[in-house]
């Protein structure tokens, strides 16, 4: 099980139901299921207010650990008060090779 080799976030991505989805987070293999290449207004928790429609951000989890980089739609303030609507759209994330230094992290959180 890869999740126990590494610690960021598993990410599973392709042809991937609902059904199945459920079952591989369920089970633990996953952190999260892929279904798009969109965040949604309705899951940003916190950013920066400055953000501005077609910036680069990055997108982390409540760990801060990265999970993806795309191109701001809405506003850092829209972003935190819309609850519905595309917030980021995804360029990059950690499951299609975005490098991120594992082994520096690791290290960081022992």
């Amino acid at each position: 099980n890869i999740k126990r080799r590494i610690s960021v976030p598993v990410i599973t991505v392709g042809k991937i139901g609902f059904r199945l989805g459920e079952k591989f987070l369920q089970a633990g293999q996953a952190d999260f299921i892929a279904m798009g290449r969109t965040v949604f207004a309705k899951h940003i928790v916190n950013c920066d207010v400055k953000i501005r429609p077609r910036e680069e951000v990055v997108v982390i989890d409540s760990h801060r650990k990265v999970l993806a980089v795309g191109r701001a739609v809405l506003t850092g303030e829209e972003m935190l008060v819309f609850q519905r609507g595309v917030a980021v759209r995804i360029r990059r994330g950690v499951a299609e090779g975005l490098r991120v230094n594992v082994k520096k992290e690791k290290q960081e959180s022992q």
